[in-house]
């Protein structure tokens, strides 16, 4: 590998600066290049430079070992991490924390380790979001013509928004986990029951969006057919099987089971099924008496549109919206219809054309953009810029200027409510002199 500095050049460079502040200063490329190759207490030799006392390798390992994880380490030591990145330290860390070296991180053998311990693929995902990104990454990636492209790390084949991902790996190694609910896509099982001599005897094919609630209906309901049959042939041998790998869409779902039942029917199977296949079954439904103790938590209608939409669009569907938002108050929002002069008048108190938009936004910067009237507002804020404004300035005398401080009585007052007389004082440097007589409690002459 060709460096761009040798050593000599860089010794040369930071001894052209004067110090290592210098350094980092002018030539920012060269300072980073030092503490990458090693540099630092050479140059700090030569150069007699004691000013800056940077952390050692063995003060950056224990303070890594202290915080516990890398990410502690990254967040609470920042500068120590970048210097460890610099010197070339993470291996060291890594194996004094516990963890694979880096460029090892996420290979095939730790992707499928780490999903070996998850039940579920949320489960996965919440253990290590890491592994679970670079599984799905893996691939493989197919073109438009088919070809099965291989994912490699920086592989740049990988980034081209023409190829689609088959997620090959992915379902590979989360083959064993337990498939979660879709309200929308199915999953489609089959409950196979053997008789006593361990024959095919009958068989149900179902399919649902939670296969763990479609198994306490099939137990635990009194019209349920699994039930009802494991009930009527208690020696019966009966296993469940997961007839597809993920969640279909449900049309595909429909025809699937239809599919499935035609198989196991010409397989010689008993079908328990007594509904039409086709049916998608029931979603996850909510009971009105639910739905009626949420909106009984609110008492105004844009609080319960906010924070409850899910239950609002059930609402409207059933037609029960009005019903059980009767007791809830109406937000009537208030509205204020401001003149003209107002409008100019409140202009001419902020101190630029931005300021009045930040603080009017909603109500008379708005107001005036409807009437067309911007253009006056402006007008306002290019007066102060103007010649004529800057003669009136010139009418304040600095005995005037130091009268209207006393009469504020208080400095921060005068600051606040006098702001163009403010700045005519800031730039006569009057300000200390206004600053003793106020302290001092000096009023200004009385008229006579």
């Amino acid at each position: 590998m060709k460096r761009k500095y040798s050593d000599e050049e860089i010794i040369n460079i930071a001894l052209s600066c004067g110090s290592i502040v210098k350094l980092r200063r002018q030539n920012f490329k060269v300072y980073l290049l030092m503490y990458k190759w090693g540099l630092t207490e050479k140059i700090r030799e030569i150069t007699n430079d004691t000013r800056i006392i940077r952390y050692n390798d063995n003060d950056i390992i224990q303070t890594a070992i202290n915080c516990g994880t890398m990410g502690n380490f990254f967040k609470n030591h920042r500068k120590k991490y970048n210097d460890a990145h610099y010197r070339k330290l993470m291996p060291i860390i890594r194996e004094k924390l516990g963890l694979p070296l880096e460029g090892f991180k996420y290979n095939d053998e730790r992707l499928r380790e780490i999903a070996s311990k998850c039940t579920t693929k949320k489960d996965f995902e919440i253990t290590s979001i890491g592994a679970y990104s670079a599984a799905i990454k893996r691939g493989p990636y197919t073109d438009k013509n088919g070809n099965i492209i291989y994912y490699v790390k920086g592989n740049p084949l990988a980034n081209y928004k023409g190829l689609i991902n088959t997620h090959g790996f992915f379902n590979d190694i989360c083959k064993h986990m337990l498939p979660m609910g879709n309200l929308n896509n199915r999953l489609i099982y089959v409950f196979k029951f053997y008789d006593d001599n361990g024959k095919n005897h009958s068989a149900y094919i179902g399919l649902t969006y939670n296969i763990n609630k479609r198994n306490d209906g099939h137990f635990n309901d009194k019209k349920s057919t699994v039930g009802n049959f494991i009930k009527e042939n208690p020696t019966f041998r009966y296993e469940q099987e997961i007839l597809t790998d993920n969640f279909v869409t449900p049309d595909v779902a429909k025809r699937l089971e239809e599919e499935y039942i035609q198989k196991f029917k010409n397989e010689g199977w008993y079908i328990l099924n007594i509904a039409r296949s086709g049916g998608l079954g029931s979603g996850k439904k909510i009971k009105n008496e639910d739905l009626k103790k949420v909106t009984e938590k609110y008492n105004n209608v844009y609080d319960f549109v906010r924070k409850e939409p899910n239950v609002t669009r059930i609402l409207c569907k059933r037609g029960l919206y009005k019903e059980y938002t009767q007791h809830m108050k109406k937000r009537i929002k208030e509205f204020k219809l401001y003149t003209e002069d107002e409008i100019l008048s409140a202009a001419k108190e902020c101190s630029s054309y931005k300021d009045f938009i930040l603080k009017y936004r909603t109500t008379m910067y708005e107001q005036s953009r409807r009437r067309n009237r911007l253009q006056k507002i402006q007008d306002v804020f290019n007066y102060q810029k103007s010649i004529d404004y800057k003669l009136e300035r010139q009418r304040y005398s600095d005995d005037d200027i130091i009268s209207t401080a006393l009469e504020c009585g208080v400095y921060e007052m005068f600051r606040k409510q006098q702001k163009n007389i403010y700045e005519l004082a800031r730039k006569r440097k009057l300000l200390p002199i206004i600053k003793e007589l106020l302290q001092k409690n000096v009023r200004p002459p009385q008229e006579v």
